[in-house]
């Protein structure tokens, strides 16, 4: 612990690596402290060559982590598949890497949603976009797994860019699932869209898709577009409770395929 007689702060570093699998994972090896407040996990990645993100700062937030009260585990591992916030951390430096190699410059956090949302607000954070990683979970045992990409439900200037951006994700993941996954019919999702025909009247077509787009009111997503006013989504890789999701989390092939589909994404967004 060491105390700054002229700040009045007391900064305390605490050594995480016997709560945790995390040799792999130097960043959640320690846990610091500011007054007893605990800070989010942060460390700024700069570009590892120039290219078509070059000038571009990301923030990169791996779901769950350290809380006031412990750790913030998301949800809980099974099937050979780790807790949540460590997948989301091996996602996220995934993805942190595929940035930085098209020129981008990374900002990553992790912690607990309320330790992150006043992250988001600090001035050295500013940023080109919000990328928020998590992998989903279901009530429902029969649930059809597939990656999902949140928006903002409430309405802001800049929501609309956040869509654009999620909607490139949602093709980019139905373009590339089918032709380089196994996918039984049992494991295709069936989306239901109304259009309108020539004569204006309603009509209702069938589509398979492997990815979705969604709306939800997460708090990450609101403090993003309303304190920093860049497009934010919230991905979530695939269904913990899936045996088909465990099977691609536990995939690092398939992993790494989605994090180049994320980037491939984020590129094309600034590219238009």
């Amino acid at each position: 612990v060491i105390y700054n007689k002229e700040t009045n702060t007391k900064t305390e570093v605490v050594d995480m690596t016997t709560t945790a699998n995390l040799t792999n994972r130097p960043l959640l090896q320690k846990k610091n402290k500011v007054n007893g407040e605990v800070l989010a996990t942060r460390q700024v990645f700069n570009p590892t060559k120039k290219g078509s993100l070059s000038g571009k700062t990301i923030i990169v937030n791996a779901g769950h982590g350290y809380s006031q009260a412990g750790t913030d585990v998301g949800t809980e591992g099974r099937g050979n598949v780790e807790d949540e916030w460590l997948v989301n951390y091996d996602n996220a430096m995934r993805l942190k890497d595929r940035l930085c190699a098209r020129g981008a410059k990374v900002i990553f956090i992790q912690g607990h949603v309320n330790i992150i949302t006043r992250e988001i607000r600090k001035a050295e954070n500013k940023a080109d976009m919000f990328i928020s990683v998590h992998v989903n979970s279901s009530p429902n045992k029969e649930v059809m797994d597939r990656s999902q990409i949140y928006v903002n439900s409430r309405k802001t200037k800049i929501n609309k860019e956040s869509y654009k951006l999620a909607n490139i994700m949602e093709k980019k993941f139905d373009s590339w699932i089918p032709k380089n996954e196994k996918i039984s019919d049992a494991d295709k999702y069936i989306k239901t869209d109304t259009i309108k025909d020539n004569r204006g009247r309603e009509k209702y077509i069938k589509t398979q898709d492997y990815a979705e787009v969604k709306e939800a009111g997460y708090i990450v997503l609101k403090r993003a577009e309303n304190h920093q006013n860049i497009p934010s989504v919230l991905w979530e890789v695939a269904f913990m409770n899936s045996k088909k999701g465990r099977e691609r989390m536990s995939s690092p092939t398939i992993m790494n395929s989605y994090s180049d589909i994320m980037a491939q994404s984020v590129e094309e967004y600034f590219k238009a």
